[in-house]
């Protein structure tokens, strides 16, 4: 599955879970502590944060939840880091909604509660799959599932 912002890039997002630099996942956290998520965000907030995604009805659910949207917020803040840039929470997710989209394969298996269970256990540091599989773009988040729907689209 690949998360797509129009004009910016394209982020493998399997990749980018088993491949964040630990200085990304300390800024993530610190920068995302808050009286109501005084833990901040860590990849096994995240990992659960993306897996209840799929429990939503409908995918603009995302939007009227703060802690789904703060870990849609972290996962993008995470891709832009993994992409090079260096952007802080804020700044990586500051574009338009309608710039924004996950590209998702019918063979994608949803994503587990704890991201880095998808490596084996032998596994190198910085090893990870190549993707051969074919997709196809929506605009529907990481789900367990299959219904496709707009993160925009629902009642005005």
């Amino acid at each position: 599955m690949k998360l797509i912002i129009a004009g910016v890039g394209e982020y493998d997002i399997e990749e980018i879970l088993q491949n964040a630099s630990l200085n990304d996942l300390y800024y993530l956290k610190v920068k995302t502590k808050t009286e109501e998520y005084p833990a901040g965000v860590s990849m096994k907030s995240l990992g659960e944060g993306m897996k209840k995604w799929g429990e939503f009805a409908d995918s603009s659910d995302i939007l009227d939840d703060a802690e789904a949207l703060l870990n849609l917020r972290s996962l993008i803040f995470l891709c832009r880091r993994h992409g090079g840039e260096k952007v802080t929470v804020d700044s990586a997710n500051d574009f338009p909604l309608s710039a924004f989209a996950f590209e998702t394969d019918e063979n994608d298996e949803p994503v587990p509660a704890d991201p880095t269970s998808a490596l084996p256990a032998s596994a190198p540091a910085g090893a990870h799959r190549a993707d051969t599989t074919t997709s196809s773009t929506t605009s529907e988040p990481p789900s367990t599932s299959g219904s496709p729907s707009s993160l925009t689209s629902g009642p005005e």
